[in-house]
């Protein structure tokens, strides 16, 4: 009986061993993905495109307005009181209008970038949904999250490539929010 049992045990273990081995995994970087791939190139595009005159803009009115705080600083000691008042409340005024500035920016752009993000996300999973159907692969994993991984199982180059051909076909265009 304990025989047949044994016997069982091994026929089930060798049957199950090609099934299990059987599960091709394989890891990408996705931060080499989201820097290299074509698709994160054109939503950097766009975000410029779209904010980059207005956020050098204000980059540029903060330094001034710095500036501005730190010559008022030096002056001080030269300046009256009332001068000095008068120029600190100048200074916050234009201080506050940059901050009212800079939190509407800051959402507009949130909200296209929350869209691009979306949209490239739709990418990736397409194209890793894709390549894992042609090349037979039930698992692909972030390799930031693992601690070992072969460099046999790094995907990430052919998924780049995947991201460019999937981007493509869609056209290479966002969809932006109005």
């Amino acid at each position: 009986m304990i025989r047949r049992i044994a016997v069982g045990l091994i026929l089930c273990l060798v049957m199950a061993a090609p099934a299990a081995a059987r599960t091709p995994a394989a890891v990408v970087d996705l931060t080499v993905v989201s820097q290299l791939s074509r698709v994160a190139i054109d939503a950097d595009a766009q975000l410029f495109a779209l904010f980059g005159t207005e956020r050098a803009e204000l980059e540029a009115i903060a330094t001034e307005l710095n500036a501005q705080y730190e010559e008022l600083a030096i002056q001080a000691s030269i300046m009256s009181e009332s001068a000095i008042n008068s120029k600190y409340q100048e200074l916050q005024t234009r201080a506050a209008a940059l901050d009212n500035q800079s939190m509407e920016y800051t959402q507009r752009l949130s909200v296209i970038q929350q869209s691009l993000t979306m949209q490239m996300q739709e990418v990736l999973n397409m194209a890793c949904s894709n390549y894992a159907i042609r090349n037979d692969i039930d698992l692909i994993l972030d390799g930031q999250a693992a601690l070992y991984v072969l460099g046999s199982l790094d995907i990430t180059t052919d998924i780049i490539e995947e991201v460019n051909r999937v981007w493509e076909a869609r056209g290479s265009k966002f969809t932006l929010p109005n």
